[in-house]
């Protein structure tokens, strides 16, 4: 009951009290309580969906305020003009395939997870980010191991 994972998320959920990380604290909190209640079914469609519907979720709220009438077609319009218009639908479409890329590598490679997620954590708690880092660096590095291996191998 009281393993290495528990011990694990109960220094997570320290580190994040600590630093005051919500999200971090929260997520922690709803496995220590799935682990505690002998959840494990619910754990294991955690780990294996809730990429996932975390995502579809992620992206409903990003497409909300279009939703709620907040930004209007000829606000898109007029934007997508601009430079910083265009730099951002580019960037939207690296993101993107800097995901895809991400989700790929972590299926092909579980034992770089630990270090992507500490990695997470640290940026979450000391440098107030946002805790999507696993998937946007799982991305970058397979972008980086692609240019190294075409150059090196």
């Amino acid at each position: 009951m009281f393993g290495e994972g528990m011990l694990i998320l109960i220094a997570i959920m320290a580190l994040a009290v600590f630093t005051q990380n919500q999200s971090v604290a929260y997520a922690v909190a709803i496995l220590l309580v799935l682990k505690l209640l002998r959840l494990n079914s619910a754990i294991e469609w955690l780990d294996e969906q809730g990429l996932k519907w975390s995502i579809i979720f992620l992206t409903a709220a990003i497409l909300a305020p279009f939703a709620s009438g907040k930004v209007s077609i000829s606000e898109i319009y007029s934007n997508i003009k601009t430079p910083v218009g265009i730099t951002a639908l580019l960037m939207g479409c690296f993101a993107t395939y800097l995901a895809r890329e991400g989700v790929n590598m972590m299926d092909t490679r579980p034992d770089l997870v630990p270090a992507l997620i500490g990695g997470t954590i640290i940026g979450v708690s000391f440098f107030q980010g946002v805790a999507v880092g696993p998937l946007v660096a799982s991305g970058i590095l397979a972008f980086i191991f692609s240019i190294v291996n075409r150059f090196f191998n």
